[in-house]
């Protein structure tokens, strides 16, 4: 579950814990992570829960969204670096054939 702030009290973080079912609170955990793996896995494990629930739409909805906040994150790094950093990150691993096209594109 992502970090309350430290000036929280310490019953408000030991009561949150108890009023979350572990479902939710695992849900939570795996968001945290940014695995979309981990998400499909609590969000299947879990789908009775969420479907009693009528939370099972708002469970779509948060792994759509980290999706979109998975590719913006990427995004972000790659349009931070220069074509030149990003060629020597990847020029140190295995050579592939689709990677040395686009290396190739680069120089």
């Amino acid at each position: 579950m992502p970090q309350l702030p430290k000036y929280t009290s310490g019953v408000v973080n030991r009561g949150i814990k108890v009023i979350i079912p572990a479902p939710y609170h695992e849900f939570i955990t795996a968001y945290g992570t940014n695995s979309i793996d981990d998400l499909h896995t609590i969000a299947n494990k879990f789908a009775e829960v969420f479907q009693s629930d009528r939370n099972f739409g708002l469970v779509l909805q948060c792994i759509k969204s980290l999706h979109y906040r998975n590719i913006q994150r990427n995004t972000q790094v790659y349009l931070t670096l220069s074509l030149t950093d990003i060629k020597e990150r990847y020029a140190h691993q295995p050579a592939t054939h689709s990677r040395t096209r686009s290396l190739a594109r680069w120089q």
